[in-house]
């Protein structure tokens, strides 16, 4: 894991990291840093970075309105000039605009 990668991937299901390590390959970010677990233990890897990330990609999964709130809180503890897309199953218009009006695409 490679802590000064400009890439960080945060996963809320540990099952989406072999997926997404590989999205971080083919996009061509071999040393992406790859985070699974909850919003608390994202913002402890951020915390500890000595720089932070250009981009961040978080896997919501099926989550939605739930996950606003823990988005909020790591929206805290980022850089203005971070870079936040946010992916997951959820097909919903007023859950996508939640996400536009935090910044996030």
């Amino acid at each position: 894991m490679n802590t000064s990668s400009p890439l960080l991937i945060i996963a809320f299901n540990q099952e989406e990291m072999q997926a997404l390590s590989e999205l971080a390959k083919a996009i061509g970010y071999l040393d992406a840093q790859m985070v699974s677990g909850s919003i608390s233990e994202a913002v402890k890897i951020m915390n500890a970075r000595q720089t932070p990330p250009e981009y961040i990609i978080i896997d919501i999964g099926s989550r939605a309105k739930d996950v606003l709130l823990d988005l909020d809180e790591f929206a805290m503890h980022c850089e203005p000039t971070v870079q936040v897309i946010v992916i997951g199953s959820v097909n919903d218009i007023h859950f996508y605009r939640e996400l536009k009006q935090r910044g996030i695409v």
